[in-house]
């Protein structure tokens, strides 16, 4: 229609009319370019905020993770602390108490960081998702810290499977269902692993003084377990770092959010 009507005013030669109808589409043309660019605005705005707004969820989950392994790991500490006071005092006695101590200290869990939706923002262009480059950064930094930490936490000592050669099986059968972890849910949904419940294993004493026999074969428990204990803390701190690091870029994140 507006092309016909510049024809029509072309032959008529009313040139007023002819730089009108130009003005009159290209305003309409740049008006159209402007919406579509808003649109697109609009639409990458939504895309960024529902980013932000999962990798927020995951860094929760991950802090709620982090504490909840660091205390689990405390619990295994205990039981090793207790059983080597006992190794370098000399007091081994064919009790429950020292069995299942022994046997919680070899206890391990393995930890895997929530990357799920930094992984997806990785394949699809973290770039357009993420403006700030500050922000991915520290995200990039972040993400590949935690893949240090699961290597940590994949490293095992030799007295988690030294101790498991030399209690007999039957044994740590015993202790398995009778002292099984307490997975305790919270209200918020997450779990919290429990080894510190009071259990009985009400075991033969003939299989305790066995097992008394055969793990004083196991000549460097004392030494393997200190070793064990070493490999634990260092686990305890590297959680309460990471727990550190989980806060900072989860602030950054909801600051960032909010603006």
């Amino acid at each position: 229609m507006i092309l016909r009507r510049i024809i029509e005013h072309v032959k008529a030669q009313n040139w007023t009319a002819v730089a009108l109808d130009f003005v009159i589409v290209v305003v309409g043309v740049f008006i159209g370019i402007q919406v579509a660019n808003w649109n697109d605005m609009r639409r990458l705005n939504q895309t960024t905020q529902t980013y932000y707004d999962r990798l927020i969820d995951d860094l929760r989950a991950e802090q709620k993770m982090q504490a909840e392994l660091a205390g689990y790991y405390d619990q295994v500490k205990r039981h090793g602390v207790a059983t080597l006071a006992r190794l370098e005092a000399g007091e081994i006695q064919a009790s429950e108490e020292f069995f299942i101590d022994a046997y919680q200290a070899s206890q391990i869990r393995y930890y895997t960081a929530q990357r799920a939706t930094y992984n997806e923002l990785l394949g699809a262009g973290i770039a357009s998702a993420i403006p700030d480059a500050e922000l991915r950064s520290l995200l990039a930094t972040y993400y590949l810290t935690l893949g240090n930490a699961e290597r940590l936490h994949e490293e095992t000592t030799p007295y988690r499977s030294n101790l498991r050669i030399y209690m007999p099986y039957r044994l740590q059968a015993l202790i398995r269902e009778k002292c099984k972890e307490k997975f305790i849910l919270q209200d918020d949904g997450s779990l919290v692993v429990d080894l510190t419940g009071e259990c009985s294993l009400n075991a033969n004493p003939e299989l305790l003084q066995q097992s008394l026999l055969a793990l004083q074969d196991y000549d460097a428990m004392e030494r393997e377990l200190g070793r064990h204990l070493s490999n634990i803390d260092i686990k305890i701190i590297s959680l309460q770092i990471y727990q550190e690091s989980t806060k900072s870029i989860l602030d950054a994140l909801v600051a960032e959010r909010e603006r």
